[in-house]
């Protein structure tokens, strides 16, 4: 029923679907949707979270790479392949339009899905600051940031103005994002800044012994 569901709510919406469009196109009764959904809002949310749970299963953080570049560069491509396609897309503009009516499907969505990946990556960072792999002052602001590199054009796809990227354009957008994310938090420019504030203290230290 979650696949009839599916088909059903992307093509007409949520008000354009009756439970006995579903019931006709997956087969069953009634009975049987009531007793694992409850109603047709129930399992519309069962169908948000299924999503859910495929892009988290999908786009995992790869603590065992060391290289915070590997890293980076895989969850990128995993999430861009998840998260810009067709379908994914068309489940978010649907789950958009339906946020305020169902505010609890949209928290539970973002729970179960985008939450728990910023979280992944945002221990992830930390753990690569720890080490000394990456200078990153606030590992839940930075997740942000590299996803938002990633996102840069998920409201073109998502106007239906852009077409989801190809796997070239794939490998394109995550490298320049992660190229962007480690000049600016990798451990060199962190030395960089320590070293030119040094060179400013010198300075002002200079200065002020020839203006005695």
């Amino acid at each position: 029923m979650l696949e009839a569901g599916r088909r059903l709510f992307l093509e007409k919406g949520f008000d354009g679907v009756s439970v006995d469009d579903i019931i006709a196109a997956a087969g069953g009764s009634k009975a049987t949707l009531y007793s694992y959904f409850g109603d047709k809002q129930g399992l519309f949310a069962a169908l948000i979270n299924d999503v859910a749970r495929e892009i988290l299963e999908g786009v995992t953080v790869d603590v065992t790479a060391s290289d915070p570049r590997i890293a980076l560069t895989r969850l990128g491509t995993a999430f861009c392949t998840h998260v810009l396609s067709d379908p994914v897309v068309s489940l978010y503009r649907l789950a958009v339009a339906e946020a305020r009516r169902f505010p609890e499907v949209a928290a539970t969505f973002w729970s179960a899905g985008p939450k728990q990946t910023r979280a992944a990556l945002a221990a992830y960072l930390a753990a690569a600051t720890k080490g000394g792999r990456l200078a990153v002052a606030d590992p839940e602001l930075a997740a942000n940031v590299f996803f938002a590199l990633l996102l840069g054009r998920h409201l073109a796809i998502a106007l239906g103005v852009s077409d989801p990227p190809t796997s070239r354009q794939i490998a394109g957008i995550v490298a320049a994002a992660v190229e962007i994310f480690l000049r600016s938090f990798g451990p060199a420019r962190s030395a960089r800044a320590k070293l030119g504030g040094r060179r400013r203290a010198t300075g002002t230290s200079e200065d002020s012994r020839q203006h005695r």
